[in-house]
């Protein structure tokens, strides 16, 4: 994904209805009506060409389109299952967004996307969904009650794409940003000595907010064991990647 960028055509349209891999997209529209002139503004214009630069932008995005298609391919493969056959880890996910058996009976139902000709779960999909599909979520059978009824589930299901995607890019949402800053207030001596002190904080506060704590909650000993395998893998071929660019000797797993 990272070096297919977001794509075209089919990849590209169904990215932007997931809502996945468009920061740079934001990043422009929102500096098209903001005031620049001021110092505050044109810090951030900087800002957004240097991630421009140094394609920060291209990398985040890619991978949250990645992430973002790979979920709902994922869920598109689940839906050949009942509730009672989906694996632990995947029933815990569903449940976090109020996805139970009901929901998730009404979430197979839905029309999958074909997407370069491979099925995805499409939001987009579940507003069309038959009345017969969403009757059991709704509180009676009138026209109002079962539009509520797929309003309510699509919500849960764009959350649940949302926040995994999220995750998958180890974004800091609003409770990290709480831990980070607590209730000290902009513009105040405190307020701005924690943020200064705390802006490269987020990261790992992150990881252990979605990644660690996630594990833990759902797959205990098994989940933080795969997490702590996987990552040191992966940084391992990270450390030896970066000496092969720097024209260094790689250093190997045998060499304490």
């Amino acid at each position: 994904d990272v070096f297919r960028g977001r794509g075209e055509g089919e990849r590209r349209l169904f990215a932007d209805v997931l809502g996945a891999g468009i920061n740079g997209k934001i990043a422009d529209l929102a500096h098209t009506f903001s005031p620049s002139d001021t110092l505050p503004g044109r810090v951030a214009k900087w800002q957004n060409l240097f991630f421009k630069l140094n394609v920060m932008h291209w990398w985040q995005d890619s991978n949250m389109t990645g992430a973002g298609m790979a979920a709902t391919r994922e869920l598109a493969i689940a839906a050949g299952k009942d509730f009672a056959g989906l694996a632990a880890p995947l029933q815990s996910t569903l449940r976090r967004y109020g996805i139970q058996a009901e929901q998730w009976a009404a979430l197979r139902q839905t029309k999958m996307m074909l997407v370069e000709g491979v099925p995805h779960m499409s939001p987009d999909a579940i507003a069309r969904l038959p009345d017969a599909a969403v009757l059991p979520l709704a509180r009676d059978d009138s026209a109002r009650a079962l539009d509520n009824a797929r309003d309510e589930l699509g919500i849960s299901f764009r959350a649940l794409i949302s926040n995994e995607v999220a995750a998958a890019a180890t974004l800091p949402g609003a409770r990290e940003r709480a831990i980070a800053v607590g209730t000290t207030r902009p513009g105040t001596w405190s307020g701005e000595a924690r943020r200064f002190l705390m802006q490269f904080k987020l990261f790992p506060i992150t990881v252990v907010t979605r990644h660690i704590a996630r594990e833990f909650n759902r797959g205990g000993v098994p989940g933080m064991v795969h997490l702590m395998l996987a990552t040191t893998a992966l940084g391992f071929v990270s450390n030896w990647l970066w000496d092969v660019s720097r024209g260094r000797e790689p250093r190997w797993p045998e060499d304490g």
